[in-house]
């Protein structure tokens, strides 16, 4: 999936994800949307994941850009 470069929003490459998930075995990706989550469990802005107590092995790819 590709996001404008307009938004904050920009999705990891599934091939550098699987790389990584098949070491660590990742449980929640607590920084997503539902276009983008790379996990079952994600924590999206409505939800907050800041607000969350994270357990397990957690990935995120949080919101950047110049914006920010």
């Amino acid at each position: 999936m590709h996001f404008s470069s307009k938004s904050i929003m920009w999705e990891t490459p599934q091939d550098f994800f699987d790389a990584l998930n098949t070491k660590y075995h990742f449980n929640t990706d607590v920084c997503a949307v539902k276009e983008n989550a790379k996990c079952r469990q994600y924590y999206s802005p409505e939800i907050n994941g800041l607000k969350q107590q994270w357990k397990g092995t957690c990935w995120m790819n949080p919101p950047y850009g110049r914006g920010l």
